[in-house]
């Protein structure tokens, strides 16, 4: 019954241009795995071991102001990124 109505709604979201608080937590998430890639010395994350993942997320979460700092530097490249994708 609602499948045909989330479908609808999906479509019309991806061609929106994503909102503010979106675009932040984007950020948040490129800035966080940027740091894991520093922290690993490039290993990808789904080749390191769940026990040395976790270990990584414990670290990055004790370096949250550093982590938002680095999401701030890299919103206008997300804006610009995702203005670019939905205007062609």
């Amino acid at each position: 019954k609602f499948a045909a109505r989330l479908k609808i709604g999906r479509k019309k979201a991806s061609m929106k241009i994503a909102t503010g608080p979106v675009l932040a937590r984007r950020a948040r998430k490129a800035a966080r795995n940027a740091m894991a890639k520093k922290m690993t010395k490039g290993i990808a994350k789904v080749d390191l071991t769940p026990a040395r993942k976790q270990e990584i997320e414990k670290r990055l979460d004790k370096m949250q102001p550093r982590v938002n700092r680095l999401a701030k530097r890299l919103l206008p490249k997300i804006r610009k990124a995702e203005i670019s994708k939905k205007r062609g």
